[in-house]
Formats: structure tokens, C-alpha cells, sequence
């Protein structure tokens, strides 16, 4: 009989003072062993085991796994790239924790601040090598970073009528308007229409880092809405710097806490564009979408293992739910014909009438089985789906293309939205999980004069020598970050 103990797992890290419940995937990996530490091998006799860790500083929020009794490695990766690891011991000591479990603590180094505890978990930094190093080291003082932030329901742009930025065809006429205009007289964008109670707060901004936009609710809306018309009236944030402006498609309403807004986004601008990137601070769900928005669906398809019943058993999270489909489709797990929840996505475009994500989603499930009778229930979802408006999920864009491509020849009228689609897709910021815009302010910047060439590279001949070490060591942290990591969560053979 093989002799198992239970350990409870848990990833340290200062989190705001909240916790993420579905954290982090951790692998325990059986290992034999030898006279040094590189001389651990794998254990053929054990299997793998992995568990979903939250992310918590507290001691006694922690992840029940049994073990049997051995040596092994713990790993995990964040969704920032940090990776995490352990060496781990399993036999009868542990069982003196009893159903507790005995206590696996992997420490996920310090946000540069308290604020940005979450922005730093899920990789959204915002700074050049450059100017990252130059706050670690405190060696130059920049400006304080300020912003435009308008939130809204219409667009309205300079000199032109106000559009619904969830509208195909409004964006597309925007475009068309911005196009034909000179550099000059192309119009702007901000955001008109507010009754939804939301205001904006900031945080940061000094010496260079970057600007905490908060949204909170104050009050409730003059108009209420259930949970099933999701889509029928949106909320939009644009935040406008000296390079551009940037427009995010809010993720409400989030769950069943009305007056709660887990969203808020860091904004920095540099000499040459204006960057954004989306935070969901959400007590479930931000490793989910944190993993997803940095491209590493396998990590995100492990939490989705875990807590896939807590997602869609009951649609109280229909925007969480889309997004666990798009990571089941995403994922290379997601062929198994007995399992149920194909028909959780049919409810989903069914259920709620007003959210796009849902018919591209069973559409897409539909082309996957590669059956010639599935096609025109497709391309009907598809065409279902471009009326309702944009996606709220950039992988929804995508897919619509695709979809549209693939079930829509011969059909003039969907020709004509997919050629409105491509064209809308183009200002698009697809680097981002949540629906967003790129755009660019139409006045060319004068180039910077610039002082003749050096012997040292270029950015660095001014700056005092702690500060090009910290840039090293950054140059360097984020090269390790880049290289593939496809040990994780797979069998070695040893």
C-alpha cells in the first residue's frame, strides 16, 4: 500500500490585502534523489500532481493535496513569467499536520509598490528597460504622468456626431471620417453619456511610474439591468496622453457585486506611444485572465480543470463564463465529445441575447467538428453575433474573422461585415484580452535632436553606473522570460 500524506500549497504574495482563490497552477513533480541537488531525477513510480494554489498572505489559505511519500520538485510559473520553486520532502513528518496538511510556501518576490501588487502579479509592468531600471535604481526624476480619462456610453469625435462604440458600423464610419480627413483636422475621441455611476480615481503617476486609473461606483444607474442583458448598454473608458488615446471596453457588469469594479488599468506614455494595460482584480478569476492576456492558455486551462463547475454551473459571471470558453476552445484538451459543456455554450448564446462572445463561441465549437451540416448554424451565430456588436474578448475578433471567412461565401451581406470587421480589427489592440483601441494622435512629432554617437550604446553615456547595471540585470530578467518554458506541466524523461 503506498503510504500519502497531505500538504496544503499556497504562493506568498502581498495581493492589496485580497487573495486570488483559482491562483496559480503548481506542479509537484516525483523526483529520486541523488548525492546533490543536480542530481535529482524523475520517479517514474509517482505520478505528477498538480494543484491550483492561492495567491495569499495569509497562512492559512492553502490548496489540499495528497502526496505520496518521496522527494519532489515544486514549480510554477506567474502570470507575470516569474517562475517559482521548491524542494519538497513527503513521509511521516507531514502527517503530524493532520487534515490540515503540512505547509508548501512558494514567495513570489515584491511589487515595486503596494499599489501595483496586482498589476506586478500579472505581468503588466509598463516600462521601457530604460526607465523600469531608472525607478528601481532612483536615479532620475521624470514628470508626473497625467492623463484624460473620460468614461462613457457614445463616442463623440471632433466636428463629427456621436457613434455607439459597440457598433460595427459606427467604428467603421469613425475610420472611414478619420481617413479622409488631413492629419491636421482628423478628429479626436471621447466618451459622452454617463449614468452609470462610475468615477475615476488616480493613483502613482511620480517619478516616472505609471498611472493607476480606479474606476468606483458611486451610485447606482438610473436604468437597471440584469445579468441576462449583458451587452445591451456598455461602459467604455478612454484615456488620452500627448501620443494618443486608448479605449477599453469595460468588463461590466462583473459577477453579482454591483457596486464592486474589479477593473482598473496602468497607463504610461513614452516619446513614442501611449501604453495600457487592463487589471482584473478579481477574487476568482484574475489568474484565469492574467495567464490568458500573456499568452499562456496550458496555465490557464489548468485553473479551468479546477474550477470549471464554479464557472459556469450557474452563469452567475456570464462575461467569466465567455472567457472560459475561449479557453477550452483555445486549449488542445477540449475534444472530449461525453463532456458537457458544448451545451453550456449554447446557453450562453441563447441565454443572454445582447452578448456577442456567445455565438462565437458555439460557432466556433461548430466548425470544429468538421460536419458539413454545422456550417449554416454557424454562419447564422456568426451573423447573430455582428448585429449584437464587438466582442468583449480580442479572441472573439479573431474568431469572427475566421468564422465569417470560412462560412460566409456566397453571402453578400456578410461579405460586406466581414470586409467592415477587418477594417474596424485593424485599430484594434489584440495584445490584450478585454476589447480595446489604439489611437494614434494624427500630428507627426518632430524628431528629438540628438547629440553625436558615443563609445557606449546608445541611452546609456549619461547614466551613472548603478543605473546601467539595473538595466542589465532587467535586459536580462526579461530574456529569461522569453525563452520557452516547455518543461512545465509536462513529463520529463529522465
Amino acid at each position: 500500500m503506498v503510504e500519502k500524506a497531505r500538504v496544503s500549497v499556497r504562493v506568498d504574495k502581498y495581493m492589496d490585502g485580497d487573495h486570488v482563490r483559482f491562483g496559480v497552477p503548481v506542479r509537484f513533480r516525483p523526483v529520486i534523489a541523488g548525492g546533490g541537488k543536480q542530481l535529482r531525477r524523475f520517479d517514474r513510480s509517482r505520478e505528477i500532481v498538480t494543484a491550483i494554489a492561492p495567491v495569499s498572505p495569509r497562512e492559512f489559505d492553502g490548496a489540499s493535496v495528497e502526496l505520496a511519500f518521496g522527494e519532489y520538485d515544486v514549480e510554477a510559473v506567474l502570470p507575470s513569467g516569474e517562475p517559482l520553486s521548491e524542494e519538497l520532502t513527503v513521509g511521516p513528518q507531514a502527517e503530524q499536520y493532520g487534515d490540515a496538511g503540512m505547509p508548501v510556501v512558494l514567495r513570489g518576490e515584491g511589487s515595486p509598490n503596494e499599489w501595483r501588487s496586482w498589476a506586478h502579479f500579472s505581468g503588466a509592468t509598463l516600462a521601457s528597460a530604460r526607465q523600469y531600471a531608472s525607478e528601481l535604481s532612483r536615479g532620475r526624476i521624470y514628470p508626473t504622468t497625467s492623463f484624460d480619462v473620460t468614461i462613457g456610453s457614445i463616442a463623440h469625435s471632433t466636428d463629427t456626431a456621436g457613434f455607439d462604440p459597440s457598433s460595427w458600423d459606427g467604428w467603421f464610419n469613425y475610420f472611414e471620417e478619420r481617413y479622409r480627413r488631413s492629419r491636421e483636422h482628423a478628429p479626436d475621441i471621447q466618451l459622452v453619456g454617463r449614468d452609470d455611476g462610475l468615477s475615476v480615481r488616480t493613483e502613482g503617476g511620480h517619478d516616472g511610474a505609471p498611472l493607476r486609473i480606479m474606476l468606483t461606483r458611486d451610485y447606482l444607474p438610473e436604468v437597471e439591468f440584469d445579468t441576462t442583458e449583458i451587452g445591451a448598454r456598455r461602459t467604455y473608458a478612454a484615456i488620452t496622453g500627448h501620443t494618443g488615446t486608448r479605449l477599453f471596453a469595460l468588463p461590466l457588469p462583473w459577477g453579482d457585486g454591483y457596486y464592486s469594479v474589479p477593473f482598473e488599468m496602468l497607463a504610461f506614455e513614452d516619446d513614442s506611444q501611449l501604453r495600457c494595460d487592463p487589471v482584473l482584480r478579481d477574487e476568482r478569476w484574475s489568474g484565469l485572465v492574467a495567464y490568458l492576456n500573456r499568452g499562456r492558455v496550458d496555465l490557464a486551462n489548468e485553473i479551468l480543470k479546477s474550477a470549471r463547475d464554479a464557472l459556469f454551473e450557474k452563469f452567475e459571471n456570464p462575461l467569466a463564463a465567455a472567457l472560459g470558453g475561449y479557453v477550452l476552445l483555445s486549449s488542445q484538451q477540449q475534444r472530449d465529445r461525453k463532456d458537457s459543456w458544448p451545451q453550456w455554450l449554447d446557453n450562453l448564446a441563447r441565454r443572454f441575447p445582447y452578448l456577442p462572445d456567445g455565438p462565437i463561441l458555439r460557432a466556433r465549437w461548430l466548425l470544429s467538428q468538421n460536419s458539413e451540416e454545422h456550417l449554416d448554424e454557424a454562419h447564422h451565430l456568426l451573423y447573430d453575433s455582428v448585429e449584437r456588436g464587438l466582442p468583449f474578448f480580442t479572441t472573439g475578433v479573431v474568431w469572427l474573422i475566421e468564422g465569417l471567412q470560412q462560412t460566409s461565401i456566397g453571402c453578400p451581406i456578410c461579405t460586406e461585415a466581414l470586409r467592415k470587421v477587418r477594417g474596424v480589427a485593424r485599430a484594434m489592440d489584440l495584445s490584450q484580452a478585454f476589447t480595446s483601441f489604439s489611437i494614434a494622435k494624427p500630428q507627426i512629432r518632430e524628431a528629438e535632436k540628438t547629440s553625436r554617437e558615443l563609445d557606449t550604446p546608445p541611452g546609456t553615456a549619461l547614466q551613472e553606473p548603478h543605473v546601467q547595471e539595473a538595466m542589465r540585470q532587467l535586459e536580462w530578467r526579461q530574456t529569461q522570460q522569453l525563452i520557452p518554458q516547455s518543461q512545465y506541466l509536462t513529463e520529463r524523461r529522465d
